[in-house]
């Protein structure tokens, strides 16, 4: 199912070891983190990293909707896209290429973090672009915490704790600017791939009258909506900037 992807973005990560050697068999793995890096603790594996290496997919709108698939398609009989999505895991985890299936994220640390719907305009990124990325990640054999089984990762609240100061402090990416980086992708993809735009019902009535009164541009088309994804948008005098896909500017319209 990624041959509906249209990009990948790749990279690797250094995190520090999820449960230093100590002495507490009731200690999580950020407090033993936290007392690691405070000199509180002692044992062999002390300073060592687990690495994993990882590969997200963009999957575009298109054709009026979403095209990543979803890992648990309408288990529940849930019929909502937005709780379908929203409760579908991003990111499968894998351990020595064998997937991991009780264990998965939703997100990954260097994830950017947009605060509202005009913020995602203002950095050209999609409002959803999570629904659109699809990634997994894949642990070093030297990484122990598996369970006996291989079903899941053994770490408390995993999905809290690489997302934890302590981690985010000690993490370590290639390229460098991971971060800044899987932002350009997000930007990039939308604007090349994502077809939200979509004009419907041609007046090709009023055409011929605004041709033949104003000479406009020979081959100029005039349609009475602008979809925009799966909402329909008529506003009078708006003008609207529509991306296409293999040019480097922008179609301007005006709805009237």
């Amino acid at each position: 199912c990624i041959d509906r992807a249209v990009s990948i973005f790749r990279f690797t990560a250094e995190l520090p070891d999820p449960y230093p050697n100590n002495n507490d068999p009731n200690l999580g793995p950020t407090q033993a983190l936290s007392k690691q890096l405070a000199g509180e603790l002692t044992g062999a594996n002390l300073g060592e990293t687990c690495r994993i290496e990882g590969y997200l997919f963009y999957f575009p709108y298109k054709s009026g909707h979403e095209t990543r698939p979803l890992s648990f398609v309408n288990e529940e009989g849930i019929e909502d896209e937005t709780t379908r999505y929203n409760n579908d895991p991003n990111i499968r985890i894998y351990w020595q290429k064998r997937l991991v299936p009780e264990s998965t994220l939703k997100s990954l640390p260097f994830f950017p973090i947009f605060a509202s719907k005009s913020q995602c305009i203002t950095e050209k990124v999609p409002e959803k672009w999570r629904w659109r990325i699809k990634g997994f990640i894949f642990f070093d054999w030297n990484f122990r915490h598996i369970s006996n089984n291989k079903l899941k990762i053994r770490v408390d609240n995993f999905e809290d704790w690489i997302h934890s100061k302590e981690v985010l402090k000690h993490i370590s990416y290639s390229p460098s600017q991971c971060p800044a980086n899987f932002k350009k992708f997000l930007q990039h993809c939308h604007a090349h791939y994502d077809k939200e735009f979509r004009m419907e019902g041609r007046d090709k009535i009023l055409e011929n009258a605004l041709n033949t009164t104003f000479q406009i541009v020979p081959g100029s088309a005039f349609f009475t909506r602008v979809k925009i994804g799966n909402k329909h948008s008529i506003v009078k005098d708006e003008k609207i900037k529509i991306p296409l896909k293999g040019s480097k500017g922008l179609v301007y319209g005006k709805v009237i």
